[in-house]
């Protein structure tokens, strides 16, 4: 019986093609890289664009490539809400406080995606690659969006972003833009530095 078992495993095994463990190595495109190899003061973003018609594809991955950037600086933008809101707040938070503040964000969340949207809305395209599939007749794109940091911070709106943070009745100053938008720049070269 146990002679039988070891023939079967051994003979399903040798059966077998070798397989490679992790897959085929796939090669980034150079835009994606650049992408990904922002230096200090610069926000960069990758996108991609599948469509018969190249100039289809080319524009929806720099459209994609920007909504990836207004979403880097989304998650910036409300993170510094929330600090400046724990920062400068009076006494402790109660739990339902904390819940208010929450909700508060979830329903302001489409304001600051359009802040976010109008701020990158200049990002221009940097490096592109294209490639097409003869097989389909499909162009693939990719694009690498960028922006000086310190712009897109000038084109946020500092005055819905006080709006947002100033609801709280509990915070002791004053809305103070240039320490937010310091804070605020100082968080995203570090996200970058953490991708």
């Amino acid at each position: 019986m146990i002679a039988l078992s070891i023939f079967a495993i051994t003979s399903c095994g040798s059966s077998k093609k070798a397989v490679k463990p992790f897959g085929e190595k796939i090669e980034a495109s150079e835009s994606l890289t650049y992408a990904l190899d922002a230096p200090k003061g610069v926000l960069r973003a990758f996108g991609e664009g599948v469509d018969t018609e190249y100039g289809y594809a080319y524009r929806f991955a720099v459209a994609q490539a920007r909504d990836e950037m207004a979403r880097i600086l989304k998650t910036q933008v409300e993170s510094g809400i929330s600090l400046y809101r724990k920062t400068y707040a009076v006494g402790n938070t109660t739990r339902e406080e904390s819940k208010l503040n929450k909700d508060r964000m979830g329903e302001n969340e489409d304001l600051i995606t359009s802040i976010c949207t109008s701020s990158v809305s200049g990002a221009k395209a940097v490096k592109t690659n294209q490639y097409y599939n003869e097989n389909n007749g499909e162009y693939t794109v990719h694009v690498c969006v960028e922006m000086d940091t310190e712009v897109v911070l000038n084109n946020l709106d500092y005055d819905k972003i006080e709006q947002l943070i100033s609801d709280d009745q509990r915070l002791e100053i004053d809305f103070n833009r240039d320490q937010f938008k310091k804070q605020l720049k100082a968080d995203i070269e570090a996200y970058k530095n953490k991708r």
